[in-house]
């Protein structure tokens, strides 16, 4: 047995090696950052999409939640208020005019946790969950005040309830 660990000491010892000596860094830290910061903001647009609903203000009384979800704060992705001027690649996100950080943050809260509050990244179809998530964002782009759009969307709602009713 004390043979075979002491071979294995040595394995892994020329891999630790192997490494440092093959695998030097000579990336700038700014471009690190920069990537960290990247990486940040797409985690933001995740987060919004997979849990932005429950920060939704659905309740018009507004009386306070019994498991009060906080608001998300730039900190949390590894970004802070010097990165609000900043331009970062939006990945998927297809909200409007979002050219900054602070933009963009603007556009999901307003997307996300508004008085609308959308859960859809359970949907396992994968074409399913991106047209719903097309819809979602760019509905800002349509008339958001037209009283045909808004009896559309209680149609759609009404429509759902009485799917769920029936499916229950």
């Amino acid at each position: 047995m004390n043979n075979n660990s002491s071979s294995h000491d040595d394995v892994i010892n020329r891999f630790i090696d192997y490494g440092e000596n093959n695998f030097e860094s000579t990336s700038n830290t700014k471009v690190v950052s920069q990537s960290a910061a990247q990486l940040g903001v797409l985690r933001l647009i995740y987060a919004f999409r997979f849990s932005g609903h429950l920060r939704a203000g659905l309740d018009p009384l507004e009386r306070p939640r019994h498991h009060s979800t906080p608001p998300f704060t730039l900190e949390e992705f590894g970004l802070s208020d010097s990165d609000l001027d900043k331009t970062f690649d939006m990945g998927s996100y297809q909200g409007p005019n979002c050219s900054t950080l602070r933009d963009l943050f603007t556009s999901l809260n307003k997307t996300y946790c508004s008085s609308l509050g959308v859960e859809y990244m359970n949907i396992p179809n994968l074409e399913e969950r991106k047209w719903v998530q097309t819809k979602i964002e760019t509905m800002s782009l349509e008339k958001e005040n037209s009283a045909d759009y808004k009896k559309w969307l209680t149609s759609k709602a009404n429509c759902s309830r009485s799917i769920r009713k029936i499916s229950t």
